[in-house]
């Protein structure tokens, strides 16, 4: 990578990646609704609140459903036995800038890390696919080091092949009472064998039903992050960019931390939208509508995390009369015993009324602000597509006008600690537009990071 385009080193977790999050506070309208029959100590909570508990009688209006969840504090959660993949691609381009020295390497720290109850395979692509070491008790370490210091690298890139060898590897040995996952690491495209993203992404999708995570680290400046993203999603995974190669082995090294401190894990949020009420956006999430019920896999969780869901609803009521909106679940088990839980929240509905006072009064305004910062999410993620499509006006024209109002409402009413921080990064993403203008590699760099942090602030 061009030295000047290097910038700090960003590892996002995405769609699924559940961060330390802010519950919003004391409601000012619809209040908060914790999950019907959970318990005070439950392992994952689930709250639910609405942003309008009132609205214009007789049209259509916009109410946001902001869904918050915690896993409990347990520091001394016992570390459970991994079975995992570790799927490197040897490509030709992989010889550039120590990439896979450094991958090399990181593997080799890999190994080390692990416990010697763990079980490892050893993947390694280009155009042909080759089981560098079945999966193997790691600790029989002396193999995996020899194994990993001999890969050079190779030709073209057949990425989905070595991403299924590895899913297959973790499959033989598959084990409900272990974290089973493939990391992949990849500086380029999927250029051999199966190269279409959304078959890649449905296959990564199928992997997950079978109780195997994938995470994936995408090198450099020529790989399809779109890819890389997609399967992390799909697959319940942490997705990283990784601007230095000499940062494989931190990242590496970081996921096998998290891996170990899962508390729960397959989690998954049900909503079942009221008669009438139309999803208009989910962003952060990949996600499925099944009738009126919008399902949203969600990674696993580690002790302390938090996270949200924000769905923008349109729902019409009239005026005097009451109308459902939503009612939400979480369905999880708890990562060391596979004991199931599910909560479901208290039907949450909205009440039509004539008195425009009355319906401002009653807005939730936190719920508001963590709307408001989703939406300047999708700002900034939009800007970068336009960005990637060369259309730097329209990039900067979207963002000023997201600014522009976004600002207004939070100096008016929000006075959100959190908005204002988010409008600090547009105003800079916005400098930084036309400063990287007439650099690619600067500009791939400024891509990236945005829209990593935009998947971040729409979850976190």
């Amino acid at each position: 990578m061009h030295p000047a385009s290097l910038v700090t080193s960003v590892s996002v977790v995405l769609a699924a990646v559940l961060l330390p999050a802010q519950e919003p506070t004391a409601p000012s309208g619809g209040g908060i609704v914790p999950a019907a029959g959970q318990a005070p100590d439950a392992l994952v909570s689930l709250t639910s609140r609405i942003s309008h508990p009132l609205v214009f009688a007789g049209e259509a209006q916009e109410v946001y459903l902001h869904l918050g969840l915690r896993a409990a504090e347990r520091p001394a959660a016992p570390r459970l036995g991994m079975n995992l993949a570790l799927v490197i691609d040897r490509s030709g381009s992989m010889a550039s800038e120590d990439k896979l020295r450094f991958a090399k390497s990181a593997a080799e720290q890999l190994v080390s890390r692990l416990r010697p109850d763990d079980r490892l395979a050893i993947v390694a692509y280009d155009d042909q696919i080759r089981t560098v070491v079945p999966s193997t008790p790691a600790g029989e370490k002396d193999g995996f080091f020899s194994a990993i210091r001999a890969l050079e690298p190779g030709n073209s890139t057949d990425l989905c092949g070595g991403l299924m060898r590895g899913y297959e590897e973790v499959l033989t040995h598959l084990d409900v009472a272990r974290l089973n996952g493939v990391l992949l690491v990849s500086d380029g495209l999927a250029n051999a064998g199966v190269k279409e993203p959304a078959e890649i992404a449905k296959r990564a999708a199928e992997c997950r039903t079978r109780g195997v995570r994938i995470s994936t680290m995408g090198m450099g400046l020529d790989y399809d992050e779109d890819l890389l993203c997609g399967v992390a999603q799909n697959a319940g995974g942490n997705y990283y960019y990784v601007d230095q190669a000499e940062a494989v082995g931190r990242y590496l090294d970081q996921e096998l931390d998290e891996l170990g401190r899962v508390i729960a894990r397959d989690l998954e949020v049900r909503v079942e939208l009221g008669e009438g009420v139309e999803l208009r956006q989910l962003f952060g999430f990949v996600h499925r509508v099944e009738g009126r019920t919008v399902i949203v896999p969600l990674r696993d969780m580690v002790s302390g995390q938090g996270g949200k869901v924000v769905l923008r609803l349109g729902v019409a009521c009239a005026a005097g009369k009451s109308a459902p909106l939503a009612a939400a679940s979480l369905r999880y088990v708890e990562a060391v015993t596979r004991e199931p839980h599910e909560s479901v929240s208290a039907p949450l509905e909205v009440r039509g009324s004539d008195d425009g006072e009355a319906v401002q009064r009653a807005r939730d305004l936190d719920v508001l602000v963590q709307a408001e910062i989703v939406q300047n999410a999708i700002a900034l993620d939009g800007a970068m597509e336009l960005q990637k499509a060369g259309q730097f006006q329209a990039a900067q024209e979207l963002l000023a006008a997201r600014y522009l109002n976004s600002k207004t409402v939070n100096d008016t009413e929000y006075k959100s600690a959190e908005v204002a921080r988010i409008l600090r990064r547009i105003l800079q993403v916005m400098q930084d537009l036309e400063r990287t203008r007439a650099d690619v590699h600067a500009r791939r760099d400024l891509q990236l990071e945005t829209q990593l942090r935009a998947l971040g602030y729409a979850s976190q």
